[in-house]
């Protein structure tokens, strides 16, 4: 069950891993791509996917913060992307809760609600405990939730995982200290055609991990906008493979991996959302 979680987060750092010009597989750009515009303050970068054996390009954004530094957003968005090379231009930036741009924190939230499905669950660990004296604990909260979406052009949300933990840990010893909150969200925008093809999530937590993954696979067999998607009547695919939060030992941290296929060089645009807490 921690197989996922050993393979995201490995030692743990002093610093979060972001993604972004010094991240491997990617490399800076001087200015936004010619799709979309970057958010406010944020760095645009070059980034190369991987091409699977079943033509589907893959993205992965990852990282991980010290759960001491206090609430932060991070915003990932696509500039640009050239199927032909699996490699697109991405934006990235982060804020303050109090300062994301109104206009962009509309874009986490608006959607149509129908075709969606949410699964919660406040599963709590073994009794609560530290290796400090009672004394000497300090409780501190943690939360983190990630979410990765498709757009359209139009800002219209195509299809969508989120994922949530929340709980606190120990200051004196960083163990986790009872209940965790645990929640997988999907969506897809029926009306033009998106379904989901298949589900599955993971809650985890133990005295000092706690972990959620939200994995979705979604199709859409007559996505098309003139111009921009090559061909009426292709299969478009849109794959969530993983959309993980968690935190171990003091940090909290996401991994978001996308997949697409079809010759939808702008119709699709990926954006990934991290709320810290």
């Amino acid at each position: 069950m921690l197989a996922l979680l050993a393979a995201v987060t490995g030692p743990v750092a002093p610093a979060a891993a972001n993604p972004g010009p010094a991240g491997a597989g990617t490399s800076a750009v001087s200015a936004p791509g010619p799709d979309r515009q970057a958010p406010p303050g944020a760095v645009t970068y070059r980034e190369q996917g991987t091409r699977n054996p079943t033509g589907t390009c893959t993205f992965t954004t990852e990282g991980k913060r010290d759960a001491r530094k206090g609430p932060a957003v991070l915003f990932f968005t696509e500039l640009s992307y050239d199927p032909g090379t699996c490699s697109r231009t991405m934006a990235r930036v982060e804020y303050s809760p109090d300062d994301v741009p109104p206009a962009l924190a509309r874009r986490f939230e608006q959607r149509d609600e129908r075709g969606q499905e949410r699964t919660e669950s406040g599963e709590k660990a073994p009794a609560p405990r530290s290796n400090a004296a009672a004394g000497e604990m300090t409780v501190i909260p943690f939360w983190v939730e990630a979410q990765a979406w498709w757009e359209d052009k139009v800002y219209i949300d195509l299809t969508m995982t989120r994922s949530r933990v929340s709980g606190a840990f120990v200051l004196e010893d960083l163990g986790r200290y009872g209940a965790s909150y645990h929640e997988s969200y999907w969506y897809w925008f029926d009306t033009s055609g998106w379904r989901r093809d298949s589900a599955d999530n993971l809650f985890h937590a133990d005295f000092y991990n706690a972990l959620t993954n939200t994995v979705g696979t979604f199709s859409n067999p007559i996505f098309y906008l003139p111009g921009i998607c090559d061909g009426i009547g292709q299969v478009t695919y849109s794959g969530h493979p993983h959309t993980f939060v968690y935190y171990s030992a003091g940090f909290v941290g996401y991994s978001l991996v996308l997949e697409r296929a079809g010759n939808c060089r702008a119709g699709m645009v990926e954006n990934f959302a991290v709320w810290i807490a």
